[in-house]
């Protein structure tokens, strides 16, 4: 479910928040379901991210999950997501929060991966790692190799020798 807002106030008594002009997403009743919206619904509740965040993690999950599998397309895939979270736009705690849920809760959502590249499949599992560290303790996301400019360089060394 989704609530649109831009702004967070509370209630007269302080009680009840009030929202105006944002994103807002709420989970839905069925957190069983391993389809991208109950996955993705799970991941964003309550934050506010940017509306372009949500086509880029759903086209990650298409591509990934994609029979047979497409590995140029998965690439494309993680690299716009990846310039996306590294621009002044995209670099915010939201989106790296939800995207960095997103993925860690992959193991819900990924079936039989063999057929991506072992590279493919940590780089997948690094998303899920410190990149919600990326805004508030950078140094820590940089450790882990989680930036989203780290991120991004290793989505575009998929498939080159190193």
């Amino acid at each position: 479910m989704t609530l649109l807002t831009s702004s967070f106030t509370r209630d007269a008594a302080g009680t009840q928040p009030l929202f105006r002009d944002a994103v807002i997403y709420f989970p839905s009743p069925t957190m069983s379901d391993r389809s991208f919206e109950s996955i993705f619904d799970r991941a964003s509740t309550f934050r506010r991210i940017s509306p372009q965040l949500r086509p880029l993690l759903e086209r990650v999950y298409a591509e990934v999950n994609r029979r047979p599998g497409d590995l140029p397309a998965v690439q494309r895939a993680l690299e716009d997501l990846f310039v996306f979270l590294a621009s002044d736009e995209g670099r915010t705690d939201a989106n790296c929060t939800v995207t960095d849920y997103f993925f860690s809760f992959a193991e819900e959502w990924e079936e039989d991966r063999d057929h991506l590249p072992p590279e493919v499949r940590e780089l997948l599992a690094a998303i899920g790692g410190t990149l919600h560290d990326t805004i508030y303790a950078p140094d820590i996301a940089g450790n882990f190799g989680c930036l989203p400019e780290q991120l991004l360089e290793r989505a575009r060394s998929i498939g080159k020798k190193r």
